[in-house]
């Protein structure tokens, strides 16, 4: 399972890492990377794509490039996305058709698009109920949940 670590309002996921966990589910943190062949933080800021490292309850993190807590790259192992059956998502809004706004920095669906003919892993957002909009503009390159929880609802497509 893939999952982000909670930030800025966002539905707290660590007791979902907790039950999964428990349950003996591999549990996988986004790591934000440059694009093969580029260094720096700018690089990975404007074309960056996401690799999904093992992360367990004490597997070291340190904040990446946005701040966020992620997998110091010695102490865990990265898995290839198309072994990932789960994604859970943050976003900041989402729509009926299963359109979803994330903080703009276009790190899923960069990632999502890179998967080829891979169906996997599943893409779940995770949200507030009040983040739902009628419609959200979106480009051919968007990459769209398939299903979205929130605190109220289970949204799926």
């Amino acid at each position: 399972m893939g999952v982000f670590v909670s930030g800025d309002g966002e539905i707290d996921t660590s007791r979902l890492m907790q039950a999964a966990w428990q349950a003996g589910k591999t549990v996988c943190l986004p790591v934000i990377q440059p694009p093969p062949g580029q260094r720096g933080r700018r690089a990975a800021l404007r074309e960056g794509r996401l690799v999904f490292r093992v992360a367990g309850p004490a597997t070291p993190r340190r904040p990446g490039l946005l701040q966020v807590p992620e997998p110091v790259r010695s102490s865990s192992r990265a898995i290839p996305l198309n072994r990932i059956d789960l994604l859970l998502m943050p976003l900041v809004g989402f729509d009926s058709a299963g359109h979803r706004l994330g903080m703009g920095g276009g790190f899923y669906d960069r990632t999502l698009a890179g998967r080829g003919r891979f169906r996997r892993p599943c893409r779940v957002g995770i949200a507030h109920a009040c983040q739902e909009v009628p419609a959200l503009p979106h480009d051919p390159w968007d990459q769209p949940v398939e299903t979205c929880v929130t605190d109220r609802k289970t949204h799926a497509w």
